[in-house]
């Protein structure tokens, strides 16, 4: 089945990425609690607790998309730290999982470092969509939500007041004590190294088209940087936001269209189901629509225990509430 976009641009299925960590992997934390007592000296802001737990939000992702981008996609590849697929999942030929050492050549925990290799996946389509194993569609989702007529790739802008203001005073970041991983300053160094004019609102928590040949281009041009950020293992204040960078940049030469139409609703979790109520109340005074009306979800896991409440699971299981063909009953 081919996609016409318009009469000389013809697209077909794209392919769709997830990266996704198994964090219970003795060998990978093994492995990683190493390295990290041999980096955390030299890494500013390293954030370590990033994989101490998990909601299992991959499964509703996988959910949404059989839900509501069914017969557009062709292949899933799962980037993960084992090269298996996610335990739920029954192996499907087009259910691909990939060792993410085999794009990078190295070990690395450091998910900017990752996402800029993501392109190197053997066969790759021309287009295609890349998740984190957090974000969830609410909605139907079509290639025109994705690529205009005339081939430009379509990225959104973060709807949530509370994270657009975050971001546009990092200071705030200090002063409530959000741990970041330094992602706040790291994203001001990668805006100067873009020669901005202006601080461009955040990038929404939804998936992300990408075109592979300008993904080269980009790779080319930001050599020096891409190169210095593979022997970044742990998330510092000092990376190259590749998906940051790799927005604006194009935006700013018209190869990519920022819109601020679609909206993702952000649920958190915390430790405590009173605190993620709690938090999720506000959001809810500041949001600019309801779980119901927005096009995108997005999970904030701030939990230490992974043995709580999990109050976002029971909100996502209402909303996709079924099993998929991919699923192991």
């Amino acid at each position: 089945m081919v996609i016409t976009v318009d009469s000389k641009i013809e697209i077909d299925k794209i392919d769709i990425i997830f990266t996704w960590v198994d964090y219970k992997d003795e060998e990978w934390i093994k492995k990683k609690n190493q390295d990290s007592i041999k980096c955390n000296n030299n890494v500013k802001h390293n954030n370590n607790n990033r994989y101490n737990s998990s909601l299992n939000e991959i499964k509703y992702a996988v959910r949404s998309i059989e839900k509501y981008f069914k017969n557009k996609y062709r292949n899933i590849y799962f980037v993960t730290n084992t090269g298996k697929l996610p335990s739920f999942l029954k192996p499907f030929a087009n259910l691909i999982p990939i060792h993410y050492e085999m794009l990078l050549g190295t070990t690395c925990y450091n998910s900017f470092t990752i996402e800029s290799c993501l392109h190197k996946i053997p066969g790759l389509s021309e287009y295609y969509l890349y998740f984190n194993d957090d974000m969830i569609l609410n909605k139907k989702l079509y290639i025109k939500d994705l690529i205009t007529k005339d081939g430009k790739m379509i990225w959104y802008s973060e709807s949530n007041i509370i994270i657009n203001m975050l971001s546009a005073h990092p200071n705030l970041i200090k002063i409530f004590k959000i741990q970041d991983g330094g992602c706040g300053l790291a994203r001001e160094k990668t805006y100067k190294v873009l020669k901005l004019d202006r601080t461009p609102k955040p990038i929404a928590h939804s998936p992300r088209i990408f075109k592979k040949s300008l993904v080269n281009i980009f790779s080319n041009k930001f050599s020096k940087q891409l190169n210095e950020q593979m022997h970044r293992k742990f998330r510092s204040s000092d990376d190259f936001c590749f998906i940051d960078a790799f927005c604006f940049y194009f935006e700013k030469n018209k190869l990519l269209e920022y819109r601020h139409d679609y909206k993702t609703k952000i649920l958190c979790q915390f430790d405590h189901a009173m605190l993620s109520k709690i938090c999720n109340s506000i959001f809810d005074i500041f949001d600019t629509c309801s779980i119901k009306d927005c096009n995108f979800i997005c999970v904030e896991d701030g939990r230490k225990n992974d043995k709580v409440d999990k109050y976002c699971n029971k909100i996502l299981d209402d909303i996709l509430q079924f099993s998929c063909k991919y699923e192991i009953k």
